[in-house]
């Protein structure tokens, strides 16, 4: 992933560029704490960009607090900041952050005024390596035509660490942790959907799918991820598994012995 500097160059999930949109530019200001200076991306997402796996032993043990602000200076309390200014520009009660980090996740999860839960989406590694390796057009940048991609080898390590790293650093910092395989959501969307937002939510909250299997997706403010996240209006949901006709067979072999 390219750093925050290059959040001008995408498009926001709304769909205009990130720096003309009016929901980002009014948080980034009130961020600043008012006036007319607006808070530039690598300021305001400092500690997702700082956060790093060699970081994480930090976490434990008395002082954590101390070594963590010491170690990221003004970006630990302005994450809480960042995250405060968004609930109150858009009127959430809940804020999706589709971050993959698991270094990032673990310093939400320790910050004093955040409350982390995690949905901790699993798919089939040999899935998730043949989608890395294919070409796939990026709409939502203007500096690539293309996401990038990932070598074999690279993806099902990439894979492994990052799952693994979710359920010894995440679970348990985390408010709320479930663990989904994306091969069951996609069968069971309404159940899985349901079982979420009560555990983030702690009462039943209306969903928004159409019959079982087509949800009404409407537009959002994320600033970086698949391309998809600019797809609205009524999607329905289906297995995508060209993986297990299309998949090089030494990939898979490769990827299913690593994994």
């Amino acid at each position: 992933m390219d750093g925050a500097r290059g959040l001008v160059n995408r498009r926001c999930g709304c769909g205009v560029p990130i720096p003309e949109c009016e929901f980002w530019t009014t948080v980034r200001r009130d961020a600043a704490a008012g006036g007319s200076r607006l808070l530039e991306a690598p300021d305001f997402f400092g500690l997702g960009q700082r956060a790093r796996w060699r970081h994480l032993p930090l976490t434990y043990g008395a002082g954590r607090d101390r070594r963590l602000e010491s170690l990221y200076g003004e970006h630990w309390h302005g994450c809480e900041r960042q995250y405060e200014t968004v609930a109150a520009a858009s009127g959430a009660a809940v804020i999706v952050d589709s971050s993959k980090s698991v270094p990032y996740g673990r310093m939400l999860g320790v910050l004093p005024a955040l409350d982390l839960f995690v949905v901790h989406l699993l798919r089939d590694p040999r899935a998730v390596t043949y989608s890395w390796k294919r070409w796939k057009p990026a709409p939502d940048r203007f500096n690539a035509p293309y996401m990038s991609r990932r070598g074999c080898l690279r993806a099902a390590a990439f894979w492994a660490l990052s799952n693994y790293g979710a359920e010894l650093f995440l679970r348990p910092v985390a408010a709320g942790y479930v663990r989904l395989r994306y091969e069951d959501l996609i069968a069971r969307p309404r159940e899985w959907l349901d079982r979420i937002l009560r555990m983030v939510a702690g009462r039943p909250v209306e969903l928004p799918l159409i019959g079982e299997r087509t949800i009404d997706l409407r537009p959002s403010h994320s600033v970086k991820g698949n391309p998809d996240r600019l797809r609205t209006g009524r999607t329905e949901l289906r297995l995508d598994d060209e993986w297990k006709t299309r998949m090089e067979p030494a990939d898979r072999r490769v990827v299913t012995t690593l994994t």
